[in-house]
């Protein structure tokens, strides 16, 4: 999120979707909040959404994945359905 002003075309990314953030307790709220208006004045509509620390990494989602590990109790079953169709992560 932090550096999402420097990804390739991010004015094309904020005009197809909504940037959701998930806010960990011990993250810097002034410095989260900071961006939020920087990228806001770049077209881009910032969710900022405090949740519980997950003790798990994207990667290891990803190796479950390739590997036909169930991750339900991770990502939303939608989200499951849709990364199964698409075939992602399966390489």
């Amino acid at each position: 999120f932090m550096d999402l002003d420097r990804w390739k075309n991010p004015e094309d990314i904020f005009k197809m979707a909504k940037i959701y953030t998930a806010v960990r307790d011990d993250v810097d709220m002034d410095a989260l909040n900071t961006k939020k208006a920087q990228l806001e004045k770049m077209g881009a509509r910032v969710i900022l959404s405090k949740m519980p620390k997950v003790d798990v990494s994207s990667t290891e989602v990803r190796e479950n994945i390739k590997n036909n590990i169930q991750n339900e109790k991770l990502i939303p079953k939608e989200i499951l359905e849709y990364i199964n169709t698409q075939n992602l992560y399966k390489e």
